[in-house]
Parts: C-alpha cells; sequence; structure tokens
C-alpha cells in the first residue's frame, strides 16, 4: 500500500495526499514507539531466561527476543524499500513528500501571515481554529452581523473586498442552533451544510418569509433524497420535487450558467449578468470550489459591486466587483490547485415568486 501511494502523480489526488501524510505520522509515532517497546519486551524475555532453570524454555525465550529485534528492524525499514523500489524500478516524477512538505510550510506561513495582520488590524486571531475572529464577528446565537467587515488576505493575497456589510440576514453553517444537527444521513452541517445555508441566506432575504438553515434541513429531510449537500437538482425547478422545494420557500430558480470545474478564466458577460441581477432585485447561490456562498446586495457597496454572504468563513464576507469576485474565489482555500475545481463553477438565480 505504501509502495502504491508512493507512486501515484504527486499532489493529484488531495485524497491520497491525506493519507499519505497520515501514514508519515503513523510511521513517526511508531518510530518512537516501537524502541521503547523492543526494549520492554527483550527485557522481560531475558528477565524469564534469569529466572528459569528449564534449558529449553531459555533457548525459547532468547529466540522470542531476537525475533522482536528482527520484526522492529524490518518495520523500520519498509519505507526506505519503498522509495527506494519506486525511484529506481518505477517510471513516475514521485513527489508526495516534496508536495506535502511544501503544502504544510506554505499553510503554515500564509497562517503567519494572516495572524498578523489580523492582529495588526485590531482583530483576535482563534489560534485553534486558525482564523481571525473580526471586530464585527458575532457569537454563534445571534444569526445577523451588522457593521463593516475587515477582511484578512486569503490563499490568493488581497481579497479583493471595499469591506462594507450585508443587506441580509447572514447565517453560518456551524450556528449552535443547527451546525450539529446531522443533515439526514448523519453528517453535521457544520461540515457539509455551505448549500443550505446559502440558500437560506437568499431564500430569508427576497422571499418575504422566515427561513433559516434549520428550515431547510428539516424539509429536505422530510421530502428524502438528501445526500449530505444541498444537491444540484432542488434547484433546478423544473421535477416536481424541486418545484415543490422552491414553491414552499416562496422563492423560483433558474440556472444562469454551468462551468464545470476548470474555470480558470473571468468570463466578463457572467460578472455583468450577475451584477444586473443583484440589482434588480435576485439573489444568486454561487458554486465555488467545493463551497457554496450566496451573492446580494450589500449596504456600502457600489453600483459596480455585489455582496458576497461566505457562511463558512466570514471573513471573505464583503463587497466585491464581480472580477475581484472570481478572483478571490478561483483558487478558494486551496481547491483549484489540489482538486481542480476553480472559479465560477456554477450559478442559480433566485427570486421571489410572483
Amino acid at each position: 500500500m505504501y509502495l502504491y501511494f508512493l507512486a501515484v502523480d504527486a499532489c493529484d489526488n488531495v485524497n491520497v495526499l491525506k493519507i499519505y501524510y497520515y501514514i508519515k505520522e503513523l510511521l513517526k509515532i511508531s518510530f518512537f514507539l516501537i524502541p521503547f517497546v523492543l526494549i520492554l519486551m527483550v527485557t522481560i524475555d531475558f528477565a524469564k531466561n534469569v529466572i528459569s532453570k528449564d534449558e529449553e524454555t531459555m533457548k525459547a525465550n532468547t529466540s522470542f527476543g531476537l525475533k522482536r529485534i528482527l520484526y522492529a528492524v524490518v518495520i523500520f525499514l519498509i519505507p526506505f524499500f519503498a522509495k527506494f523500489a519506486v525511484k529506481n524500478f518505477v517510471e513516475t516524477d514521485v513527489g508526495y513528500g516534496k508536495c506535502l512538505d511544501v503544502t504544510l510550510a506554505v499553510i503554515k506561513e500564509q497562517s503567519k501571515k494572516n495572524e498578523e495582520e489580523c492582529i495588526a488590524n485590531g482583530n483576535k486571531w482563534d489560534d485553534i481554529g486558525k482564523e481571525c475572529l473580526l471586530k464585527s464577528y458575532v457569537s454563534d446565537n445571534d444569526i445577523s452581523i451588522n457593521g463593516n467587515f475587515k477582511l484578512i488576505r486569503n490563499g490568493n493575497g488581497d481579497s479583493g473586498s471595499t469591506g462594507g456589510s450585508g443587506v441580509w440576514t447572514y447565517y453560518k453553517q456551524h450556528d449552535s442552533r443547527w451546525g450539529s444537527h446531522g443533515n439526514c444521513i448523519g453528517k453535521k452541517m457544520s461540515k457539509t451544510g455551505c448549500g443550505l445555508a446559502s440558500f437560506a441566506v437568499v431564500a430569508n432575504g427576497i422571499s418575504g418569509k422566515s427561513v433559516t438553515p434549520e428550515d431547510v434541513r428539516q424539509y429536505l429531510c422530510s421530502a428524502g433524497g438528501h445526500n449530505g449537500a444541498l444537491e444540484f437538482e432542488w434547484l433546478n425547478g423544473k421535477t416536481n420535487k424541486s418545484k415543490s422545494f422552491l414553491n414552499y420557500f416562496n422563492v423560483t430558480s433558474e440556472h444562469l450558467f454551468n462551468n464545470g470545474d476548470r474555470k480558470k478564466t473571468y468570463v466578463e458577460s457572467q460578472g455583468e449578468k450577475m451584477l444586473e441581477l443583484i440589482h434588480s432585485g435576485s439573489g444568486i447561490v454561487l458554486l465555488i470550489p467545493r463551497h457554496f456562498v450566496a451573492i446580494g446586495p450589500g449596504k456600502n457597496c457600489t453600483d459596480s459591486q455585489v455582496y458576497m454572504y461566505d457562511v463558512a468563513r466570514p471573513r471573505y464576507n464583503g463587497c466585491y466587483t464581480p472580477k475581484a469576485l472570481f478572483d478571490t474565489v478561483l483558487n478558494y482555500e486551496g481547491r483549484c490547485v489540489t482538486m481542480k475545481k476553480c472559479g465560477f463553477r456554477q450559478a442559480w438565480v433566485i427570486n421571489k415568486k410572483s
């Protein structure tokens, strides 16, 4: 298995990279534990020899001790043999170890920069969650966030936001009132509820009725088909179950565009259309790299800007021109590089039902 992971194209699959990381950490722990366990077991074996007067028993204990030493040496040598075999007999540009080291170094460096800038801007740094707690950050028991947001840097450099605040009520998918709730198949909304929460932000903002992520979760659970995230079919507005879902929340939905996974180039016509729709009173549920966000109006946004409501990471909330928004989410949380899912992937226009 170890040999297999070393032979896979480096950094092409983030899941394999994670497994490689866990194997590497496990080996580190093993290299510390094995000598202690080995010394303990061999000491016990030879202690038995001292106590025992039976020659056969003494030979057996000695044999056990030597075998344990041999097994420990073999375990220590496995990763070295695997790397040697791949390097000399497998035609591949193996680089998982290097990729992992570089990735971890970049994350550590970026986190340090984020922390320094966060503190310099008068905000509080959460060392556990590695997130900037903004001046306007509120507790999980408050739904609405008001005031100006001062954003920290993301993986792409400057956020591109000019601050501002949302007109609509802002929901966080990890809010204590629903974040720990199962999404019908056991996964917590705090982990897979970005679609539900983003739709709730838009529907609550334009439908004329109160809509929370918990309302959306309960509907989907009762209607069936909810597999851990907001499925695209609920938003298409064409099937009976989609129409029932949208009618229940007093909205309509239309697919604006589908760029697939690897859209690294900004399409000006798409940005102009988004801007036009938002200023005409519509809302947008936008799929970016492995994540949903809500796009709508914002206080202090200019006529050339829209407001992004990121239900998972409030540091991204703010007013953006469509081009600045695209640049910000292009490699959202590094996912364009590791997962090859980039930029504006899909978008749905949400309107109040007439």
